[in-house]
């Protein structure tokens, strides 16, 4: 069973995170969609009893980097939200300019980012120059 809960942007929700996740039977894991409420529900987690609670986090930053050192967070889900951005202006652009149909469909698989391969990404992103942060 799927339960999602959606939730305000630009607020701490971590109460509510909480209590969300405390009124939930056979809860076996989690995965944050934003990278705006990785935060919150790592401020969650620490409230409640987490058990055996995969949780899987959305975007690398310090708070969710060292999620995955301390073993809060079992994985990121890092969709580069950048590149997608300048991706979704380039097909904009070439159809309005170049009048080339855009795609109706463009995938952007994610890169996962585990415990063993964090330092590799986190550091890459901490020491690069911004225009070059999200090249393989």
């Amino acid at each position: 069973k799927t339960v999602r809960l959606p939730l305000v942007m630009n607020v701490d929700q971590g109460e509510t995170i909480a209590s969300f996740l405390q009124q939930q039977e056979d809860l076996v894991g989690l995965y944050v969609t934003t990278g705006r409420h990785t935060k919150s529900t790592l401020d969650a987690l620490k409230l409640i009893d987490t058990k055996e609670i995969t949780c899987v986090g959305s975007a690398l930053f310090a708070e969710s980097y060292k999620a995955l050192k301390d073993r809060i967070l079992t994985a990121v889900l890092d969709n580069r939200s950048e590149k997608i951005g300048y991706m979704a202006l380039h097909l904009l652009l070439t159809e309005l300019i170049k009048n080339e149909p855009a795609p109706a469909l463009y995938l952007v698989p994610p890169r996962i980012i585990l415990r063993s391969n964090c330092d590799a990404y986190y550091v890459k992103r901490e020491y690069q120059h911004e225009s070059e942060q999200y090249c393989d």
